[in-house]
């Protein structure tokens, strides 16, 4: 649990390809990336010296400055769960993330207890009602295609665990969307680690290695008709 402002500390290592492979991979900074709720990466500052690291794991290009960190102000945040993940790509081009974990923020005397954001209004069955809101972007793993809604009025999203998505949603002159996920025909609110960019209508989500399965998902502006969105979390 964790308030105010701090600095949060990891460090990254690579190795070469293999002892006969010449080249040697290494990790520059502005090469190492933070996502807080799967939001846009942001670049970690990265190549301080550690110790520790060089003393556990020599021989390593950045064995003397394996260290990154990065400032986070948790006001921003708002109190209750999140999830963190640094992302990391070397000079070979190979890529992986690092470090996802949950956080609570808890700021001031009391908890801010709000009611999740309503996507549907009171009746949330609405949501099985079939609307047609146009086709959705959809990235994944740098990848972005466009989606259109099955028979049921439903967008299908595959992906595998550790991946990461973001869903652009139709435009909506002067709305807001609202988002939430439908469990036993409840709303309830987005999953945790994931983040709804409101005014953009963008979705962003890099499930945890917790998460598999599937998830309903529900989106709506304005008076606009609910865009459901499956998101299949695969091993």
């Amino acid at each position: 649990t964790v308030s105010g402002g701090f600095w949060n500390d990891g460090w990254a290592l690579t190795p070469t390809p293999n002892a006969s492979d010449p080249q040697s991979c290494t990790i520059t900074d502005g090469n190492i990336y933070v996502g807080i709720d799967s939001q846009p990466l942001v670049a970690v500052h990265y190549g301080e010296p550690r110790t520790d690291i060089a003393g556990f794991f020599p021989g390593f290009s950045n064995s003397g400055s394996a260290g990154g960190a990065y400032y986070i102000d948790t006001t921003a945040l708002g109190n209750g769960d999140h999830q963190i993940g640094w992302y990391v790509v070397d000079s070979c081009g190979r890529a992986d993330g690092i470090g996802s974990r949950f956080f609570s923020v808890l700021n001031g005397v009391n908890i801010t207890t709000e009611a999740a954001p309503r996507a549907l209004g009171a009746d949330v069955r609405a949501a099985l009602v079939v609307g047609d809101a146009g086709p959705i972007q959809v990235r994944t793993d740098e990848v972005t295609r466009q989606s259109v809604p099955d028979a049921q009025g439903v967008h299908v999203v595959q992906i595998a665990q550790r991946s990461r998505i973001e869903v652009e949603l139709p435009k909506v002159e002067g709305a807001a969307y609202r988002g939430g996920e439908i469990v036993n025909g409840a709303e309830r609110a987005l999953p945790l680690g994931s983040s709804l960019d409101a005014a953009r209508g963008v979705f962003y989500w890099e499930p945890a290695p917790a998460f598999l399965g599937t998830y309903e998902l529900v989106f709506a502006a304005g008076d606009g008709p609910p865009i459901r969105v499956r998101v299949v979390v695969e091993p």
